[in-house]
């Protein structure tokens, strides 16, 4: 699937898309963020490659800690993408 959906009318970004631009953008290894949210490589590996369409609280937690952010930041681009990954497979 990737960390984006579309077809001709939307396109649907899961939240690990904004997860790789944020290590690309401050050059951080997926090694290190697993590291700092106190996980496996293998479940950021699924976040930034939207293996998992429903973030877990304890993830949403982390990422709102280790990046700076709001919870609701993450709830809200989830729900996005779980909404336009429904009119996607209509």
């Amino acid at each position: 699937m990737g960390n984006f959906t579309n077809n001709e009318s939307y396109i649907a970004f899961h939240p690990g898309y904004y997860v790789e631009k944020y290590l690309d953008h401050h050059g951080m290894k997926q090694s290190e963020l697993a590291e700092r949210l106190g996980v496996s490589e293998k479940t950021v590996s699924h976040l930034i490659n939207g293996k998992n369409k429903q973030l877990s609280r304890e993830l949403i937690d982390g990422l709102s800690r280790v990046l700076g952010t709001s919870k609701e930041l993450w709830i809200n681009l989830n729900n996005k993408y779980l909404e336009t990954l429904k009119k996607i497979k209509v």
